[in-house]
């Protein structure tokens, strides 16, 4: 089955073409995340990493602290290809590990050592404060750039949510089809399938009724069990529409979405042929989204 993410802009289809993530420092990220409370059960690690795996930092610091990596915690993952700041608990109940700094090398600078009071799990965070660096700009993009800042942009799902070359969606299928009832990330594969449901639901929205129909606190539904129909349930095409059941079956807790993002203090400047725009978005949100309406891009790397 082949899977399309040529969903509905709200703006004109950007004509600018550009190059990101030409290097990691190309695409920052700073988490905004929970303070510590200097007291507690858990270390807490701010930290700097480079062109570094979020799952593979926290085995490191498992490693060096001689625990399970069930006792590191961390609010979300973030691009690989690029430098973001976040941060780590690690469960060391009555223990001290003075050797933090043996986890620094080339790719990972320690920026905070302290301790708080439980683990840090996916969500406590406040959001996210990207710096991108847009390189080999081939246009202007003052204009639209206003528009963004003034009206948001669609709330979609990146599509790195749903894997290399679409698998996470390949696997919902086999999954949603119960052909295997099991499988090892299933909750990853559940996610990516509902993921996609909203952003399909939301492009309809956007191409049959226009941007400006969709209200700033308007939000989509993130299918899930459900006694009744939910809404926009019925306008899904005939090949994911078994989803819908599918995530039922599996008791998935249903949710809303916000279907506008706007990118807070959304800023640029501009470098000869290169551009750095600067903006926050909150949890769950994904800069691609942005990006998507502003330039036509292509990644050079990327991962997680």
């Amino acid at each position: 089955m082949s899977f399309s993410l040529d969903f509905a802009y709200a703006h004109p289809p950007p004509e600018v073409v550009a190059r990101i993530k030409s290097q990691p420092g190309d695409f920052k990220v700073i988490e905004q995340s929970i303070e510590p409370t200097s007291v507690g059960e858990h270390v807490y690690l701010r930290v700097r990493k480079t062109d570094m795996n979020t799952a593979w930092l926290a085995k490191r610091i498992a490693e060096l602290a001689r625990v399970s990596p069930r006792d590191v915690g961390y609010a979300g993952r973030k691009d690989r290809f690029a430098v973001t700041e976040q941060v780590f608990s690690c469960y060391l109940p009555g223990r001290q590990v003075n050797q933090w700094e043996r986890l620094e090398d080339e790719q990972v600078k320690i920026l905070q050592v302290d301790r708080t009071s439980r683990k840090i799990r996916k969500g406590d965070l406040y959001g996210n404060q990207f710096v991108i660096r847009l390189r080999d700009v081939k246009g202007d993009l003052s204009e639209k750039l206003e528009v963004i800042a003034s009206q948001g942009v669609p709330n979609y799902f990146g599509e790195q949510r749903f894997g290399r070359n679409m698998n996470n969606l390949d696997q919902a299928e086999i999954l949603m089809s119960g052909k295997r009832r099991h499988c090892q990330q299933r909750d990853l594969i559940l996610s990516a399938a509902r993921s996609y449901l909203f952003n399909l639901n939301l492009s309809t929205q956007i191409s049959e009724n226009g941007w400006n129909a969709i209200d700033a606190d308007q939000q989509g539904v993130l299918f899930g069990l459900c006694r009744d129909p939910q809404h926009g349930e019925m306008d899904l095409p005939d090949y994911c529409a078994h989803w819908v059941s599918g995530l039922q079956r599996f008791r998935v807790r249903p949710g809303l979405r916000n279907c506008r993002l706007m990118p807070k203090k959304l800023e640029w400047d501009q470098f000869e042929s290169d551009w750095e725009i600067r903006f926050g978005l909150q949890p769950g949100c994904y800069a691609t989204s942005v990006l998507r309406e502003l330039v036509k891009y292509r990644e050079t790397s990327s991962g997680f």
